[in-house]
């Protein structure tokens, strides 16, 4: 339009300089307004993309946050689920034998302690609280954990055999993460025996590496499944909620280290644990 009307004007204007000039400037100066305009345009146009896309980001954002509340609620139910096992079996176990309660009174006291620190840990997982890793004996910590699981095992009919360790092994760690990692572990392997069968712990040094082996004579893994054990809520169990092998691996990832899994079918599964010494 702008240059249409430019000819037009040329066609009845006598032409010299100024009127060159006037003409020329004219149709600059509407030039410039147009393209003004169209870019206040496009800057609306960005500003309304730019807003609805907002609103589409904010959207997602609350999607996940309440995905993320559904896999805490499952983890913490899951995590809980550990300690009150823990205490029903102890009380199962004494009610069974008529045994005096007494001598397990600091155990179940440490296991309630232990299940309100998960609940504090996951309500407050906005605010996560930074873990005080320290220097601790993975012997130790696996003592820990075999003084808990050991008496279920037995009246399951299985046993635990805690072979080749080294009790020098230490690692910076969270000592209650570590623990809640290997009892998932141990428990996994009470879990996966239907006969009487044994779980072989053993704790040695590869290089510069602290290693920690679980084995069971449990039925096994097929490849297929061995393939998601780790990913969240993948689980084969009917009341399982697929977050205990997915949690194991991210606290061990978090202390720098790594988790891997071998099994064979009806002969039963191998968990190793590699950290690296450099951490301590």
């Amino acid at each position: 339009m702008i240059a249409f009307y430019t000819v037009i004007r040329i066609s009845y204007t006598p032409v010299n300089s100024y009127n060159i000039l006037a003409i020329g400037s004219d149709f600059l100066t509407s030039l410039a307004v147009v393209l003004i305009i169209q870019y206040i345009i496009e800057m609306e146009r960005q500003k309304n993309i730019l807003k609805e896309e907002k609103k589409r980001e904010e959207l997602r954002s609350q999607e996940e946050k309440m995905n993320l509340l559904g896999e805490m609620a499952a983890g913490l139910a899951h995590e809980i689920k550990n300690p009150l096992t823990i205490i029903q079996g102890l009380i199962q176990h004494s009610k069974d034998n008529n045994f005096n309660i007494q001598p397990w009174y600091d155990l179940i006291l440490s296991e309630v302690k232990r299940m309100n620190k998960l609940t504090a840990e996951f309500l407050q997982f906005s605010k996560p609280n930074v873990s005080l890793y320290q220097s601790h004996s993975i012997h130790e910590c696996l003592t820990r954990v075999i003084s808990l699981t050991e008496s279920r095992a037995r009246n399951l009919g299985h046993q635990i055999v805690y072979m080749e360790y080294n009790p020098h092994l230490s690692i910076q760690m969270d000592f209650d993460k570590m623990v809640q990692v290997f009892f998932n572990l141990i428990n996994n392997s009470i879990q996966s025996m239907i006969e009487s069968g044994t779980i072989t712990i053993r704790l040695l040094r590869v290089d510069n590496n602290a290693v920690v082996e679980v084995m069971d004579t449990g039925i096994g893994i097929n490849k297929a499944d061995l393939k998601k054990i780790f990913h969240p809520f993948y689980t084969t169990k009917p009341d399982g909620t697929g977050l205990g092998l997915s949690i194991c691996q991210k606290i061990i990832q978090d202390h720098g280290g790594t988790i891997e899994a071998a099994s064979t079918l009806n002969h039963g599964t191998l968990f190793t644990i590699c950290f690296p010494m450099n951490n301590a």
